[in-house]
């Protein structure tokens, strides 16, 4: 498997426990590449620091050599032609018949009901809209577990730029999916109660390579 902005490792570590022969997970972060390979000694996970752009310039030691390829989360981090050179090096570097399975914060959140006291919020330049604010960076605010308020970003991409990327690449999309918070976590997290009941916060996009 192939993880492409793997952070500290935690999806990586996940994925051996769940099965995966190794993982060789990438991240532009030095501090968490060094965090990824201290959490764990696996011989199956294997850690690369290098951007996007410094992954793709090597992308043939790569091409064809993974039978998955997961974006989580880095995405909604990228510009509009980083996000497409992600999903050209997705494609290069899996196997014919092989998937590749994007997650990203769902498009509309900068836009959802902006109250002083939600637990999700974003500040959205009010002049820019949904079509015409391809780019722009949207600084959000989410109160986490313990009530304590994390800052988080938001590169915004339209669906239509995300799908056009996977179909500009090759792949077949297989699935896609608005995602939610499950019950349970929602009725752990009820400064989201408005958000997750009623929005869906993330996206899922997986394609097949031909």
């Amino acid at each position: 498997m192939l993880d492409l902005g793997c952070g500290e490792g935690y999806c990586a570590r996940n994925y051996v426990k769940r099965g995966a022969a190794s993982v060789h997970g990438v991240d532009i972060s030095s501090e968490m590449i060094k965090l990824a390979r201290t959490a764990s000694d696996d011989a199956k996970l294997s850690f690369q620091c290098a951007s996007i752009d410094q992954f793709s310039a090597e992308k043939a030691a790569h091409a064809s050599r993974y039978d998955l390829a997961t974006a989580v989360f880095v995405s909604n981090y990228l510009d509009s032609e980083q996000v497409q050179t992600l999903v050209e090096v997705a494609h290069s570097s899996i196997k014919s018949g092989g998937e590749f399975v994007l997650l990203h914060p769902h498009p509309h959140l900068p836009y959802l009901r902006q109250t002083t006291d939600s637990g999700l919020r974003f500040d959205v330049n009010t002049e820019s809209s949904y079509f015409d604010a391809i780019g722009s960076s949207h600084v959000g605010h989410i109160l986490d577990l313990e009530g304590k308020t994390i800052e988080v970003r938001l590169v915004h991409h339209t669906l239509e730029e995300l799908f056009s990327n996977f179909l500009k690449s090759g792949f077949v999309i297989t699935e896609f999916r608005e995602l939610r918070l499950e019950p349970s976590t929602a009725a752990a997290w009820p400064v989201l109660k408005d958000v997750s009941s009623s929005n869906p916060m993330h996206i899922m996009i997986a394609g097949r390579k031909k």
